[in-house]
């Protein structure tokens, strides 16, 4: 109410008097000051830093691959010196070179270095960056697999030189949606045939070790490599016996996307699998946005309502049936070869 109001006041005014008798004394800085002499490019390198410190290695990676840009137009004046007219216009610039998605995550870190700056009692005032406009992206769809083009695909892997090895790789992906490094870090060891269930040790998320069901179908394809990768402890090792790097898998899936017929076979990347394992595993689950997020080892329920916008605001309970349904529902998809039926 209006007695709040006024408590609220009147204890703001007494930490401006606070903070203006502590920069008098000499004990804090003046953010006036502070922001005539601190360049961009100095808090910039102090944001990644402490984000680094805070182990977010996608955020460290975006910011490191956005410091060019930015360095290169703000990076050698003071914080004072820039203003909103200033970064509009550059975005404007930028949006002549570059796409409007990377024009966005530019403004994004520009915003979130001005509230670095003001947290620090480096800039006063507003943050110059979010009073900019917000670039409009246009969503593009996500690529995705249709269930034929998945039988397609593997009936493709059968005939490459390393038919069994690509075959399980990519079986593995559509069945589980695993990510490249999960999959390509999965060991023999992780696997618990007793109880039916695998957990990857190598997950994205390290505050939770979802277990992933076996699968008929899976461990058909699982049998074809077994043989020859169980001595390596990888389950699909590398010619060196090391973990696979990605351009390997990713070149090997363009060329079965190319031979199984499937349209603009170079944007087959290994995340598309992914996709369409989540996608398929939306039907089993009916619509449950938090079992959908389990199977998919997620740790945000926001990240898989972008994978898959249709999905209901509704959470409903958590389903420990979503990968076995899933794999049931890919029986009818993926027909079984002769080997894979003799394997099984």
């Amino acid at each position: 109410g209006a007695a709040g109001d006024v408590l609220l006041a009147a204890r703001r005014e007494r930490l401006r008097l606070w903070e203006k008798r502590r920069r008098l004394d000499g004990d804090m800085p003046d953010p006036e000051v502070v922001a005539r002499k601190v360049t961009i490019e100095q808090v910039y390198d102090r944001l990644v830093e402490r984000t680094a410190i805070r182990r977010r290695v996608a955020t460290v990676k975006s910011y490191k691959s956005h410091r060019t840009a930015i360095v290169s137009r703000f990076g050698d004046l003071p914080l004072s010196a820039v203003s909103t007219a200033d970064i509009e216009a550059w975005l404007d610039k930028q949006l002549q070179r570059v796409s409007a998605c990377t024009v966005s995550h530019y403004r994004q870190t520009l915003i979130r270095l001005f509230n670095f700056a003001i947290k620090a009692d480096q800039f006063p005032g507003a943050n110059p960056a979010a009073k900019t406009d917000p670039i409009q992206v246009e969503e593009k769809e996500l690529r995705r697999l249709t269930p034929s083009e998945s039988a397609d695909f593997l009936r493709a892997c059968l005939g490459e030189e390393s038919r069994d090895f690509w075959y399980a790789f990519f079986a593995t992906l559509l069945f589980t949606g695993l990510r490249f490094t999960e999959a390509a870090l999965l060991r023999w060891e992780d696997f618990n045939l007793a109880e039916g269930i695998c957990v990857p040790n190598h997950q994205k998320s390290s505050r939770r070790k979802d277990p992933i069901d076996i699968t008929p179908d899976w461990d058909a394809a699982l049998c074809l490599v077994k043989p020859t990768s169980q001595a390596t402890g990888l389950v699909f090792p590398g010619q060196t016996a090391k973990p696979m790097l990605y351009p390997t898998p990713r070149a090997a899936a363009t060329r079965i996307a190319r031979r199984a017929g499937i349209a603009k076979p170079e944007t087959v990347s290994l995340h598309v699998f992914r996709r369409t394992a989540i996608t398929q595993a939306e039907k089993s689950c009916g619509g449950n946005a938090t079992a959908l997020m389990r199977f998919a080892r997620q740790t945000d329920i926001n990240v898989t309502r972008r994978y898959l916008p249709s999905l209901p605001d509704e959470v409903r309970a958590v389903s420990r049936e979503v990968a076995r349904e899933f794999g049931k529902a890919m029986d009818n998809v993926i027909p079984l070869g002769p080997r894979l039926k003799k394997a099984s």
